[in-house]
This record gives C-alpha cells, sequence and structure tokens, in this order.
C-alpha cells in the first residue's frame, strides 16, 4: 500500500520514539559499568557544550546558540548547587521549562547572530520557566504530595505538546522527538548518570543540527525545498552511463510574474518542484535556477523516463492553481471578509521537458545536460507543454 511520505515520515519517527522511550528507560534505570564513570566527568557535557556554542557563533545561527546557551546556563546551576538534582516539583518544573525552550528555539526560523536574539530568548526561557513554575505550584498544592503522579502530569503534558508540533507537521521533527526522550530521562531519573549523558546528548545534538543547517543551505533550494545545483552536481557525479537527465521548464512563466507578481511566481515554482519532487520511476528533481529544473533517472532510458515525466506534465497542468484577487481584498471591509470569499482566479499552470541519455561511455554530464536542454527548447517549439525524449545513439569509446 502506498503512503504519502509525510505520513511514512511521522510513523517511522513514532517508531523511533517508542525505541527510545522505552530503551532509554530499561537503559538508564540500571545504568551499565560502561557509563559510570560520566558520574565523574562532569567537564564532558560543558566541554560539549562550548563546542555547540563556538560553532553557533562561527557559523552565525541564533536559534542554535540560545539552545547552547541554555545548555551551559543549566550546567552552571547544577555544577554551583548540586543539590538543585530534582529536589522538588519547583525544579522540576525549571528543568521542564528549559525542555520546552530548547524545543520552542529549535523548530524557529534561523536568524544571524544578534545581543536583541540572546536577550530574547532568555525572555522564553524566564517566560517558560514561570509558566512551569506555576503548574508545578498547582498541582502541588491540588496533589499534595503525590510526586510520582506530579511528575506523571507535567511529563505527559510535554510529550502531549511534542505529538502536537509532529501532527502539526510531520517532517524534520528529529529535534522534538528526542526532546521527548529528554525530558523522560530528566524527570524519570535522579541521579549524577543519567543527567550527564542527558546535557551530553543535548550539546551534540545542537552540533548535529548546526552541520545539518550547514548542509541543508549548501544543497537545497531555501524557496522550493527541493536540491540545487549544488546537490544536482554531487548527486550527477557517480552516475555512470546508465541514467536520463531531463531539463524542466515552466511555461510562459515570465508572464506569470509581469501580470501576477512575483509572489505568485514563487507559489507556481513550489507548487512544480513538489510535483516533480513526487515523480515515480526513482526520479530525482533539482532547481536548476529560475524555472527550470532538472530530472535525474538513474538505470533508466529516456523511453522509460518518458512515461513518468508524461504522468506529472499532466498533474501539473490538471492542478487548479487559485490566484486570489488581492486588490479586491484590499478594497473590501472588515464586514465583507467576515461574510463573502475572497474571489480566486484559477489559472493553468504547464511545463516543457527534454530528456535524453550519455551518447558515450565517459561523457560529461554537463553535455548530456546540454543536450536534454536543446530538446527542452524543442518542446517548447513544438507548442509547449509536452515532452521530447530522444534516445542518444550510444557509442563505445575506442
Amino acid at each position: 500500500m502506498y503512503l504519502n511520505k509525510d505520513i511514512q515520515s511521522a510513523i517511522t519517527k513514532f517508531s523511533l520514539l517508542v525505541i527510545i522511550l522505552i530503551g532509554g528507560g530499561v537503559y538508564l534505570n540500571s545504568p551499565p559499568a560502561l557509563v559510570q564513570p560520566l558520574a565523574t566527568l562532569p567537564w564532558l557535557p560543558v566541554a560539549a557544550t562550548l563546542g555547540a556554542v563556538a560553532l553557533s557563533l562561527k557559523l552565525n545561527q541564533q536559534r542554535i546558540l540560545n539552545a547552547a546557551l541554555y545548555l551551559l546556563l543549566s550546567q552552571v546551576i547544577l555544577f554551583i548547587k548540586p543539590s538543585l538534582l530534582f529536589t522538588d516539583i519547583y525544579q522540576i518544573s525549571l528543568v521542564t521549562g528549559m525542555v520546552m525552550a530548547l524545543a520552542i528555539t529549535l523548530k524557529g526560523k534561523d536568524r544571524s547572530v544578534t545581543i536583541k536574539g540572546i536577550f530574547d530568548g532568555f525572555l522564553l526561557l524566564a517566560f517558560m520557566t514561570v509558566v512551569w513554575m506555576l503548574i508545578g505550584m498547582a498541582i502541588e498544592h491540588f496533589l499534595s504530595s503525590k510526586r510520582q503522579l506530579i511528575e506523571l502530569v507535567i511529563y505527559s503534558a510535554v510529550i502531549m505538546y511534542c505529538i502536537y508540533r509532529m501532527l502539526e507537521k510531520p517532517t524534520n521533527n528529529n529535534f522534538i522527538i528526542s526532546v521527548i526522550a529528554i525530558s523522560h530521562i530528566i524527570l524519570i531519573y535522579n541521579h549524577l548518570v543519567a543527567t550527564n549523558l542527558t546535557l551530553t546528548f543535548l550539546a551534540c545534538l545542537c552540533i548535529c543540527l548546526q552541520i545539518a543547517d550547514s548542509h541543508n543551505m549548501a544543497y537545497y533550494d531555501e524557496l522550493t525545498g527541493i536540491k540545487g545545483r549544488r546537490g544536482l552536481s554531487m548527486d550527477s557525479s557517480n552516475l555512470g552511463t546508465d541514467y536520463t537527465v531531463a531539463m524542466a521548464d515552466v511555461d510562459h512563466f515570465k508572464k506569470f510574474n509581469d501580470t501576477h507578481g512575483h509572489e505568485v511566481g514563487d507559489q507556481v515554482l513550489k507548487m512544480v518542484a513538489q510535483k516533480f519532487n513526487r515523480i515515480g520511476g526513482g526520479g530525482k528533481a533539482y532547481r536548476y535556477g529560475g524555472e527550470e529544473f532538472t530530472l535525474l533517472f538513474p538505470g533508466k532510458s529516456p523511453e522509460e523516463a518518458k512515461q513518468y515525466l508524461e504522468e506529472v506534465r499532466l498533474e501539473i497542468e490538471q492542478y487548479p492553481f487559485r490566484i486570489r484577487n488581492t486588490a479586491q481584498r484590499k478594497k473590501s471591509t472588515e464586514e465583507d471578509r467576515n461574510t463573502t470569499e475572497s474571489p480566486a482566479q484559477i489559472v493553468q499552470v504547464t511545463v516543457s521537458i527534454g530528456a535524453t541519455s550519455p551518447s558515450y561511455q565517459h561523457e560529461k554530464f554537463e553535455k548530456v545536460q546540454s543536450r536534454a536542454d536543446e530538446l527542452l527548447y524543442e518542446a517548447k517549439h513544438n507548442g509547449r507543454n509536452n515532452v521530447v525524449a530522444k534516445e542518444s545513439n550510444f557509442v563505445s569509446e575506442s
């Protein structure tokens, strides 16, 4: 049975969550001798966190810098006064507030490092800590000394928040899953080994996120979310001779921009990129530049790839792309907006595609791509909204 990629991602991550919670709980309930030395290495999480701080400053990433500073602050507090290790509901609430602030911060949009950004980060931490402190006080008042139940309520609230974020956006939630597991460790276990493991893991996670962010910025197109030219260059370097490359272009794209504005043009590119990214036949989509896209089909001939290109071309052609009448909406009153729907214009978006394969064993990818580009223009000259796929006359090198 075919499942949407987002659903597959959510199922995979929920399965990972169960493994982390069960495995982590069993593991830390009786830490093996291998991890016991961590109790005598309080500098380990500090060193990892300082590394995360230095890397975030170097890469100019505000959100991860704030997260690393949260961790550093918690380590300083624990170092100055170790008795703060989970002795009452207020300290549990403090830790929970930090976990929530971490989750919110790392799920936000990244910005350049500024003093104001650091200040705003600590305001968020203070706010979340106060909120959870009040919740903790209320729970303690009504539940008296039932500490285990108090922990369970707070822990459940953190889980509910994280699950909500996963359902809201099933993709890119590796950190949220980690936060659930971390809150599980922090709230349930009360020994230094678990604390050092948790803080070290969080610091290492921040470093991994920075590396992942840098990779995404280098290889993925920011507007469409699919790989860009650098990603294409890397993926095309080891294709061999058995592949098809296709060049695709949005028809009359300049007219879209001139008539409806660049914002609508961006929405067109996002829609087309989404359709291309879900193409069958093992095809991979890349934004080559402007309104032009590249598609790779490893192990496929142009004739085999053509059926998948035709399918996606037809899917784009039949997609009802709606453009809201923004001018009309600005003129309407607040009362009108509440009683009538904003009129929308439905326009047709089409693409032209040219596809070919290498003509000899060690032909450079750029040459094959150039011939696919020529076929793209042939498709445009044929009236647009069609696919031209031609097999190259493959010859062996002497």
